[in-house]
Formats: C-alpha cells, sequence, structure tokens
C-alpha cells in the first residue's frame, strides 16, 4: 500500500538541509517521490520548516608560497555550492600584493561549479543573511560589494568617501534587522534590500556611515567619539537584536552600532585577561553578547549583562570547556587559538598548529575542517543550499545547482 503524498512530503522535509544528497538519493525511489521533493513549493516549505540556515563552509585565508594572499571557500557541508577560482580576491586583513580567492571542496558537493573570475584586488570581509561583503582599496577611495555566493550575483557599492587612512570595518546584513519587520532570511539575499555599516579611524578621528540597497547611497559620516584612536579588529562582527559589535583595541574593546541610531553607542571593554589573546565575539542563549576565548588547552565563554533588567552591567565566564578530553592532542605544546564564530548555530571555530576544528558549543562535537599553513583568517558562511532536481530549478528561478536559499 502506497504512502499518502502528504505523509511523504512531511518526512522528506525532515531531511536535514546540511546533507542534501539523501534528498537526491531518495528521487530514485520512485517517480512521486520525485515529484514531491521537485515541486515548486517543497523548497520553501523546507527552508521554513529547518528556519536556521547550516553552516556550509568557511573562507580560509592564508599567503601561499609566493607570499601571495589567497582567500579559499571550504565547504565543511556537501550542501555548499562550488565556485571556480576568483583571481586577485582577498580576505579580511590582506591589503598589498596581488590576491587569489579561491572554492575547493573539502567533501562531495550536490551543486555546480561556477565560474567567478575578477581581477582588482578584493577582499571577503563579512557574511551574514546569505551574503557575502567584499572590499577593494584603490588608489583614492575604498570600493564595496555584495556577493551571493548561492545564485553568484554581485552588487558592487559607491565608493566611501572620507578614506580611512589605516583602519576600518565593515558588516553587511538584512534591511529588516534595523526596520524591525518580521523577516526569517531565507530568501531575503535574492534582490531584497539590505544594509553595510562601516566604521574607519585614521589620523584624525573615527567615523561611521551606513549603505542602504533601497537609496543606493551612503549616509552621511558621524564622527565617532573614542577613547583612543588605534585599529579596528578585523575579527567579523556579530550581531545582536538591533546592535552591531566590533572588535577594537587589541582585543580588549568593543564597539556597539545601534542600527536604529545609525551610529556607534559605547564602547565595551572585555574581561581583563583577553588582553592580546585572539578572542571572538558571539552570541548567547538569551539573545545576549558573548565572547570566547582559549588559554592552552582550554575554551573560555563569557556572556555580558547591560543592566537593562536591573541586573550588574558586566562579564559574567558561563562556561568551560577542556578541549583535552574532546581530542586526541599528541603535542601538548600545541595551544587553541579562537578563529571565527557561526551564528545561529552556535559553533566556534579554533585552530591548533595547522589544523582547524569547529566546536558545537551545545554538543561539544568537535569536528577537523581544514588543515593547512600560513592561516591568518577565516569567516564562516551560513546559508541554505538543496540540490537541483529536474524542473525544479526552472520552476523556482535559481541557477543550476540549487532550488531555493
Amino acid at each position: 500500500m502506497a504512502l499518502l503524498p502528504e505523509l511523504v512530503e512531511e518526512v522528506l522535509i525532515r531531511f536535514p538541509p546540511s546533507e542534501p544528497h539523501l534528498l537526491v538519493r531518495n528521487i530514485l525511489i520512485c517517480k512521486q517521490w520525485r515529484e514531491i521533493i521537485s515541486a515548486p513549493h517543497f523548497g520553501l516549505r523546507y527552508r521554513q520548516f529547518h528556519r536556521t540556515a547550516p553552516l556550509l563552509g568557511l573562507m580560509v585565508n592564508f599567503r601561499d608560497e609566493d607570499d601571495e594572499s589567497v582567500s579559499r571557500l571550504v565547504p565543511v557541508s556537501p550542501a555548499c555550492p562550488q565556485h571556480a577560482d576568483f583571481v586577485n580576491w582577498c580576505t579580511l586583513d590582506a591589503r598589498h600584493g596581488r590576491h587569489l580567492a579561491r572554492f575547493v571542496p573539502t567533501e562531495a558537493s550536490s551543486c555546480s561549479t561556477r565560474a567567478g573570475d575578477h581581477a582588482g584586488g578584493w577582499r571577503a570581509d563579512d557574511t551574514r543573511h546569505g551574503r557575502v561583503l567584499l572590499s577593494r582599496r584603490m588608489a583614492k577611495h575604498l570600493v564595496l560589494m555584495v556577493w551571493d555566493p548561492i545564485t553568484d550575483h554581485r552588487q558592487e557599492l559607491p565608493p566611501i568617501r572620507p578614506r580611512p587612512a589605516y583602519s576600518w570595518k565593515a558588516a553587511v546584513l538584512c534591511a529588516s534587522t534595523a526596520a524591525g519587520a518580521a523577516c526569517d532570511h531565507h530568501d531575503c539575499h535574492r534582490g531584497g534590500p539590505f544594509l553595510v555599516v562601516y566604521i574607519g579611524v585614521s589620523h584624525g578621528g573615527a567615523f561611521s556611515c551606513i549603505y542602504s540597497s533601497d537609496a543606493a547611497a551612503w549616509s552621511e559620516p558621524v564622527p565617532v567619539q573614542l577613547p583612543r584612536v588605534n585599529c579596528i579588529n578585523l575579527v567579523q562582527s556579530v550581531l545582536v537584536r538591533k546592535a552591531l559589535y566590533f572588535m577594537f583595541h587589541k582585543n580588549n574593546e568593543v564597539l556597539e552600532y545601534d542600527l536604529e541610531m545609525c551610529q556607534v553607542v559605547s564602547v565595551i571593554k572585555l574581561p581583563p585577561y583577553t588582553n592580546f589573546r585572539r578572542v571572538v565575539l558571539t552570541t548567547t542563549e538569551d539573545g545576549g553578547l558573548g565572547s570566547a576565548t582559549a588559554i592552552e588547552h582550554k575554551l573560555y565563554l563569557w556572556s555580558r549583562k547591560d543592566g537593562s533588567k536591573g541586573d550588574v552591567a558586566g562579564w559574567t565566564q558561563t562556561r568551560v570547556i577542556n578541549l583535552e578530553g574532546l581530542l586526541r592532542i599528541t603535542d601538548l605544546t600545541l595551544f587553541a587559538h579562537v578563529v571565527g564564530y557561526a551564528d545561529g548555530v552556535d559553533v566556534i571555530f579554533f585552530r591548533m598548529g595547522d589544523a582547524f576544528f569547529t566546536i558545537d558549543i551545545k554538543t561539544c562535537k568537535v569536528k577537523e575542517v581544514y588543515k593547512g599553513t600560513r592561516v591568518y583568517g577565516i569567516v564562516p558562511y551560513m546559508g541554505f543550499c538543496t540540490p537541483a532536481l529536474g524542473g525544479a530549478c526552472a520552476a523556482e528561478g535559481p541557477r543550476a545547482g540549487a532550488i531555493g536559499t
């Protein structure tokens, strides 16, 4: 007796989005199952059911044997889309010379390879809500571009003026976050409005401005009052409610940018012993601001109270994870260093020597995701990418290789 199509669909939408190859296998079972998975509405239901986009890959930034900067988008899931080499691209804090960005899979991927060569010294600086923010330093100004790795769509933004002398940081996000509108961020990167927040530091001071895709223009610069004129740390920012947080001043201060007021509203001190250590900003279980650092073979997690609920404002150490019990550490002289955080899935990236790992802070599951030398930074990338099946691609509109994201 055949199962009702409605029951089959309820089973199929529960397949994990990080393993889309399981859907591909099920299209071979019978014609009915293929039609269910290929139906235009299936991708939408699939994303709505799972809600949180999975971790697809990470941008790994390193220098090759010729001392050239290379940024490699490495899949940590078979769902991650593959791209050909991006000539003259660079990530995070590479500033000089010829650059290369390369997408190289570490696992078999269900999505097709797409070409994407560019020239001009680009670098990937931030990822959020299905978008990647890239930058290029020109002779007299800085150019930013927003890229969707799933559809391969790119939108170059107008130049920013004035150009900071030596330090800056930017973040991209869905425009509904600042407006308070409801958005599940499943499809908003497909032509939806977005914002880019920019903070620059020069010898004359600091300023911030914001780009709106609806207005297709940058706002007027707003001066930022800082306790000192110093470098903005290039650790990826974190979004907490309607505020973005940027690391500042040698890992011991954080800038809070209010998306409603469109300006930096405070400078927050980090816990004292994080000075000069590698720190990543995180979010906490209650949706607040957190941070993580590693000392030797232990991972320390902190949460911050802002005092808005009558509690005392400040940092509280919430957890210590002993990595020795989770990893087979043969060289005790190799210490852990945190290098990134994937918001929404509560995954922290850390390195030990040449090996890079993820740790799920809920389950403490550790996985090695990359191994390489001369690495200087990573940026996690999250999104939905399910396989194209027959006519599904044409029906839903994405490029070949994915139905919905």
